[in-house]
């Protein structure tokens, strides 16, 4: 069954939390910058969420785009 994607942010930690497979937990992260953690089903190679940390710092809004251009580029290759 397919579901949709959910999030939460905590707004006390200013962390992002991003669910593919709501209900499922990872089997292992891999850390793809200082901000972005990949929370995945290691066995079935499969994406099971993103973990957004310090996000008011990456959605900041530069003279030339988010401060972080990597958050919006992980996102989008998803």
């Amino acid at each position: 069954m397919n579901q949709l994607p959910t999030y939460s942010y905590d707004k006390e930690a200013d962390v992002l939390y991003i669910s593919f497979s709501p209900g499922e937990k990872a089997t292992t992260a891999v850390e793809l910058n200082d901000n972005i953690l990949l929370r995945f089903n290691r066995v079935e190679k499969r994406a099971i969420g993103l973990t957004l940390m310090d996000f008011t710092v990456l959605v900041q809004m530069t003279k030339l785009g988010p401060e972080k251009q990597t958050a919006t580029h992980y996102v989008s290759t998803l």
